[in-house]
C-alpha cells in the first residue's frame, strides 16, 4: 500500500500451497458478511477445479512394461552388450517377450509391470527409476540401452493409456 518493494518466496511446496490457498478461502468466504454459510456455488468450483487440474488432478497413465533390469556388479561387461543385440532385434519388429526367448542368459532379468493408473502412486517409489525412464515412452517404443546408477536397463512399453485428468465429478467434493 505505501508503493515499496514486496519480497517474498518464489517457489513453494505443496503444504505451503494448501496454507496459501486456505488462507485465500479464508478471506473470500469467512470475511463475506454477505454469505455466512460459506456456500460455494457450482460455477466457483468448476472455476477452481480448471485453475488446478494441471497440477492437482492429473491421473497417472496405466502401463504394461517390459523390461531388463541388471546390477552393474553381477559380471555385466558382456551383458551390456547383449542388451545392446537384444534392443537391435525389438528395434527389428520382434517384442521384447519373444526376443529374450532367444537370449537364454538374459531371461533371469526380464521382468513385467502392469500399472493401472489409479495404483501408480503406490508403485512409484518402488520403481522410481523404471517410471522416470520410461516416462516418454509411448505404446510400442523401445528405450535406449540405460547405463546409469550402476544399472542396465532396457524398456519396452507394451501398452500406454492416457487418462488425462481426474473427472470434475471424481474430485467434486475435494475441490469444494
Amino acid at each position: 500500500s505505501s508503493g515499496g518493494m514486496i519480497t517474498g518466496l518464489t517457489s513453494y511446496d505443496l503444504e505451503q500451497y494448501i496454507a496459501y490457498r486456505t488462507s485465500g478461502l479464508r478471506r473470500q468466504f469467512c470475511d463475506d458478511d454477505t454469505n455466512p454459510e460459506m456456500q460455494v456455488s457450482a460455477e466457483e468450483i468448476r472455476q477452481r477445479y480448471e485453475a488446478d487440474k494441471s497440477h492437482l488432478y492429473i491421473m497417472e497413465d496405466s502401463l504394461t512394461l517390459h523390461y531388463i533390469e541388471i546390477y552393474s556388479g553381477q559380471e555385466s561387461a558382456g551383458l551390456e552388450a547383449d542388451v545392446r543385440l537384444l534392443q537391435q532385434n525389438v528395434r527389428s519388429g520382434s517384442s521384447m517377450q519373444e526376443a529374450v526367448k532367444a537370449m537364454p542368459h538374459l531371461q533371469e532379468y526380464y521382468q513385467e509391470l502392469t500399472l493401472d493408473g489409479e495404483a501408480y502412486a503406490s508403485y512409484a517409489r518402488a520403481y522410481a527409476d523404471l517410471l522416470a525412464f520410461s516416462s516418454d515412452l509411448q505404446t510400442g517404443d523401445i528405450s535406449e540401452v540405460i547405463c546409469e546408477g550402476g544399472w542396465i536397463y532396457l524398456i519396452e512399453c507394451v501398452q500406454r493409456i492416457d487418462h488425462d485428468y481426474q473427472p470434475l465429478e471424481d474430485v467434486y467434493a475435494v475441490v469444494k
